[in-house]
């Protein structure tokens, strides 16, 4: 299984983008580890900052979903002139988000900016954290058990549905 993925998405847009980056990561999934570091880095330059974090909370909301855990989106900025001069890293926290079971992003953050300038993080943050403990605030986990033989298999006995197999005990 691979370690890690970089992933670099070229648009005119930012639905071109977006499109882009769902097609490459439903590619991925065929042999993806969730444990993997996943990287997605966007070439444009032409977007507001407003514009970048839309950008990235739609980019890590598809990668959540996909079941990725360790990820975060990287938008360059152009300022003065068009020339490229900082990356902004955007990613996400578990325990800040309202209801981290229904996988969906409420809150993203902005976890450094590389300044070409300086060629140096401004924060110098961990941008994969160790998540030690994540609340799950109250989820509930529910299983159903179907007929899997020989994992999982069904009999009767006086007058009752019995299950056994390995994966039910």
């Amino acid at each position: 299984k691979y370690g890690s993925y970089l992933l670099v998405v070229a648009g005119n847009s930012i639905r071109e983008a977006y499109d882009m980056s769902s097609t490459m990561v439903n590619r991925i999934l065929a042999g993806k580890n969730t444990k993997a570091k996943l990287v997605i880095c966007f070439t444009g330059t032409s977007l507001t900052f407003h514009q970048q974090k839309r950008l990235a909370k739609k980019l890590l909301q598809d990668a959540l979903t996909a079941g990725f855990v360790n990820f975060i989106v990287i938008v360059p900025s152009a300022i003065q002139g068009g020339n490229l001069q900082q990356l902004n890293i955007f990613g996400w926290h578990p325990n800040s988000q309202s209801n981290i079971c229904s996988k969906k992003l409420d809150t993203i953050e902005q976890l450094d900016t590389w300044s070409f300038e300086k060629r140096a993080f401004l924060s110098n943050a961990d941008l994969f954290p160790q998540h030690t403990y994540i609340d799950m605030k109250g989820c509930e986990l529910y299983i159903i058990i179907v007929f899997t033989y020989p994992f999982i298999y069904r009999f009767p006995r006086a007058n009752q549905m019995i299950m056994r197999g390995s994966f039910y005990n």
